[in-house]
């Protein structure tokens, strides 16, 4: 139903405007953000993870019982380059290999040849209870010398190489309610190649720098439950790929003080519906401006239980946040990849 739905709105609401292209995108059922790109013939259901870098598609060299229900790239495509290089990455708690290969990149009636990214031909087989994406798309750049120098081009500049987009910059917009769709945090949203669409957001746009250049990690001022401060000059990755935003493991100690924000164990937290009201704003401060979240924004009502928008990961011993949807849905957030930084202003859907 998921990949009708969004088959039928890259056809009708896919946009090119001025040098720029629209991708329209749609939660699944696992909190995932998801889009449809055209690879050669096909058309795939992709995961846009600016926390990542790595491009991968399932292949038809996978066993048919791997990775049931997701579109498998055609190996025999007319189109399909191999580079003659393997691919290793991690997927969940898993590993999956694929050969590097090159295929046309088609957006609307514009094709990009020569796209890189890895066909899955081995894997552990792992997915998660209700995602519906195929595979994922990486939006930012490996570590200079980490030996992945394939995705050194992001997609963004393949864009722009072809002159299909004139700034070297997307940005993500996420709108409508939490919890329509299974455990998602939005309903449609938009990711917006080559251009910054002023009516998707009110206000002043504020930039940040990258933090060590590295895409796309910040130093965010302040983070705040209510009047209680989280942290301060808070370094975080800014996550499209991550539905629940995981702060470190002392900070969420810290967060669990308040009595109405409850452990469910695994990382995540929930409210009780009598205590729904004691739920306070959490506020973000960017470089001087100050972001406040409602309270309401951060919750997926379930029966007997709200889901609360923030967690942890068990064991982790780092100091850097993630700002993954459940947060990046009160934001029209932009990637500058050309200037080296980021911008947040209040969403406007």
């Amino acid at each position: 139903m998921l990949r009708s739905l969004l088959l039928l709105l890259l056809i009708y609401d896919a946009v090119i405007y001025c040098r720029a292209y629209t991708l329209v995108l749609l939660s699944d059922e696992a909190g995932y953000a998801v889009g449809t790109l055209q690879i050669a013939e096909q058309q795939f259901v992709v995961l846009f993870d600016t926390g990542g870098f790595s491009r991968w598609l399932p292949s038809t060299l996978l066993p048919p019982a791997c990775l049931q229900g997701k579109e498998r790239y055609d190996v025999n495509s007319l189109t399909r380059k191999s580079l003659g290089r393997i691919h290793v990455s991690g997927y969940l708690d898993g590993v999956q290999r694929g050969n590097i290969v090159t295929d046309n990149l088609v957006l609307g009636t514009f094709v990009i040849p020569g796209f890189a990214f890895a066909e899955i031909f081995e894997s552990t087989c792992q997915t998660v209870s209700g995602e519906y994406f195929d595979g994922i798309f990486g939006m930012g750049k490996p570590l200079p010398g980490s030996g992945h120098e394939t995705f050194q081009a992001t997609l963004i500049e393949y864009v722009a190489g072809y002159g299909i987009v004139q700034e070297r910059l997307f940005t993500f917009r996420f709108c409508g309610k939490s919890g329509t769709r299974g455990y998602s945090w939005f309903e449609k949203g938009e990711l917006t190649l080559g251009r910054i669409p002023a009516e998707y957001h009110q206000g002043p746009m504020t930039y940040v720098s990258l933090q060590g250049g590295i895409q796309w990690h910040i130093v965010i001022t302040k983070m705040a439950y209510g009047e209680q401060t989280l942290c301060e000059l808070c370094y975080a990755v800014v996550d499209t790929g991550a539905p629940t935003t995981v702060m470190p493991l002392g900070t969420a100690q810290e967060l669990l003080q308040n009595p109405e924000i409850k452990d469910r164990g695994q990382g995540l937290f929930y409210v009780l519906p009598a205590e729904v009201s004691l739920v306070k704003d959490f506020k973000i401060t960017i470089g001087q401006r100050v972001f406040i979240i409602p309270s309401k924004e951060l919750l997926i009502s379930k029966p007997g239980f709200s889901i609360y928008g923030a967690g942890y990961v068990p064991n982790y011993q780092g100091s850097e946040w993630t700002i993954g949807l459940s947060f990046l849905r009160s934001f029209h957030t932009v990637f500058d990849e050309a200037s080296v930084r980021m911008g947040f202003a209040t969403v406007q859907c």
